[in-house]
């Protein structure tokens, strides 16, 4: 276990999607004597498991119903390369990056420029943008939200549920901030009604794009 363990008010809070700051918990993080712990919430996992580049394979645990896991990895440091390898509800296994751990992209110098509105090039930043980020392909999303209580990354590959990538706040300003390796719809929100959204495509070619400050995005494969 962590050297700290993590509350259950903590852990209820992010499987409801009311987490402030999922980077604070989700991802790699320092555990007891040496270990790094792993965690991630994939409410639709059966089994998850961390790999390793060298081949190493470390499991993880359901420490909460709605799919919070957790898993050690033994004589590592931060910060830690690893992918997921996933087991559904259906039993068909995928692997794929946790964007949980990676650091941030976007710069303190954006951060300064976006707080005080001198940014002159927010096309580059704001919006989904392809990037090469620790040498993974994927796609950076940035949304300027001040008054969100909260912000997720969703679409088909997360089956439109917003507790699975929610969004970090970035300084006080509120630009909210992620980053995925898939390529796919996007659709970031600040106050859902519900975690779990559910859309059919007409709605969301409908809404998504006069909706502000939601939007939607299609990257081609």
């Amino acid at each position: 276990m962590p050297d700290v363990a993590l509350r259950p008010e903590t852990i209820d809070a992010l499987v409801t999607g009311q987490h402030g700051d999922p980077f604070a918990v989700l991802g790699p993080h320092a555990g007891r004597d040496g270990m790094v712990s792993v965690r991630a919430l994939l409410p639709a996992a059966r089994a998850v498991a961390a790999l390793m580049p060298d081949g190493t394979v470390s499991p993880l645990r359901a420490l909460h119903p709605a799919g919070f896991w957790e898993g050690e990895v033994p004589g590592r440091r931060l910060p830690l390369e690893y992918r997921l390898r996933v087991v559904d509800d259906q039993g068909r296994v995928s692997e794929i990056d946790d964007p949980y751990r990676f650091p941030p992209t976007l710069s303190a110098y954006d951060l300064h420029l976006l707080g005080e509105g001198t940014h002159y090039r927010l096309f580059e930043r704001l919006g989904a943008h392809p990037i090469r980020h620790e040498g993974v392909e994927g796609v950076r999303f940035v949304v300027w939200a001040p008054n969100a209580r909260r912000v997720s990354v969703v679409g088909d590959w997360n089956g439109w549920d917003g507790r699975r990538q929610p969004m970090r706040l970035r300084g006080h300003k509120r630009p909210w901030h992620c980053r995925h390796r898939r390529n796919s719809y996007v659709v970031q929100r600040p106050m859902p009604p519900d975690p779990a959204v559910d859309l059919d495509a007409h709605q969301r070619r409908r809404c998504a794009p006069e909706w502000s400050p939601v939007t939607l995005v299609r990257q081609a494969a």
